[in-house]
């Protein structure tokens, strides 16, 4: 068994011996040595090492060979498992004896996980104090209106954080505040297509109902700021172009302000259809308000009479025909069958002189 072995006790030697004068190939010696140390600590027992060490003439390349071996195992693996950084991918090694560590380049803060499989490990990253951070940020960018910022921060929490209804809407919400003049009609479309998940987030995860309802209060009026918005930004591009062209733009400018309103009614529709009745009264502000910014209050717009359901007190406008057509169809009316008699008697007063005659 001693000869068997010699070669690799030897081989094991000669590496702690360039890992004491080849400081600038430490690494790639650290990788073969710890291969080595580990077939010698599976090949032998420590009866089976006090037998080598008193019998062979190699004595002192194998207690040397053995005792590097077991120190190298517990200073530079066991106490250090090397990983790379699942935020930034660089390379680190975490103390195995502390449950976590800091990467030393973006300074995430990684959970090392129990279970060691030789020199690697499972890790798991605590995104709790990052995400902490984040929302500080964020907030901190929307309440002084810094929108790009506020977009940025937004972004990063809802891929960490996606069961979070505040990084849901705003992460989406800051998009369409930051869209150029083109892309009105789109960014309005899809904050609209993104109502119907936040909602399920707030109905799924808030189990408060005052809660709900400050939140759906605050979706509701962030949606009708931003309608007005868009729609301001659209009639301002439109009136800014050169009268003698400016019609052949009208409708461009009106499937950007029919998005926008109808951004408004998604809202209302998204509450009512999640939520029931529970919040009607918030599901009614963003159906006014679409209505007001559509400029139609009459019969013909179904979100009138949607509203009346709910509101019986909530005034329908007469159209435009109704109070203004109407008075003067009759007042045409009236003057031809004021002529017509008028004719008919010319007519009777000529024709009884004509008898007479």
């Amino acid at each position: 068994m001693i000869d068997k072995y010699n070669s690799l006790m030897i081989q094991l030697f000669c590496q702690i011996i360039q890992l004491n004068f080849l400081s600038k190939s430490r690494h790639a010696i650290f990788i073969s040595l710890d291969k080595n140390a580990m077939l010698l600590l599976s090949m032998f027992d420590f009866d089976d090492v006090l037998d080598c060490l008193a019998t062979t003439e190699l004595a002192f390349f194998w207690r040397t060979a053995w005792l590097y071996a077991i120190f190298y195992r517990r200073i530079y693996i066991m106490s250090f498992i090397a990983l790379k950084c699942p935020s930034c991918g660089a390379d680190i090694r975490l103390d195995s004896t502390k449950e976590f560590g800091f990467c030393q380049y973006c300074g995430t803060k990684v959970m090392q996980d129990k279970i060691v499989v030789e020199h690697r490990g499972s890790v798991r990253i605590d995104t709790s104090e990052e995400l902490k951070n984040l929302y500080v940020l964020a907030r901190r960018a929307k309440e002084s209106n810094d929108t790009l910022n506020a977009q940025k921060y937004y972004e990063q929490i809802v891929v960490k954080d996606p069961k979070n209804w505040e990084a849901s809407f705003y992460s989406i919400y800051y998009q369409a505040t930051n869209c150029v003049i083109a892309n009105i009609a789109s960014a309005a479309i899809n904050v609209s297509n993104n109502l119907n998940a936040t909602f399920q987030l707030v109905k799924n995860y808030i189990n408060d109902s005052d809660e709900q309802r400050k939140i759906i209060g605050e979706i509701v009026c962030k949606i009708m700021e931003l309608s007005a918005a868009l729609i301001e930004g659209a009639t301002n591009h439109f009136n800014s172009i050169d009268p003698g062209i400016r019609k052949q733009y009208l409708q461009e400018l009106n499937q950007r302000k029919s998005a926008c309103i109808n951004l408004c009614y998604d809202c209302g529709n998204y509450i009512e259809s999640i939520f029931g009745e529970s919040y009607i009264d918030l599901a009614l502000t963003a159906w006014k308000y679409g209505v007001v910014q559509s400029g139609n209050q009459t019969k013909s717009n179904p979100y009138c009479k949607k509203i009346k359901q709910y509101d019986p007190e909530y005034k329908i406008k007469k159209s435009n025909f109704v109070k203004f057509g109407l008075p003067v169809i009759w007042f045409v009316y009236f003057l031809v069958s004021l002529l017509a008699l008028a004719g008919y008697i010319v007519w009777k007063i000529v024709k009884k002189k004509k008898s007479k005659q």
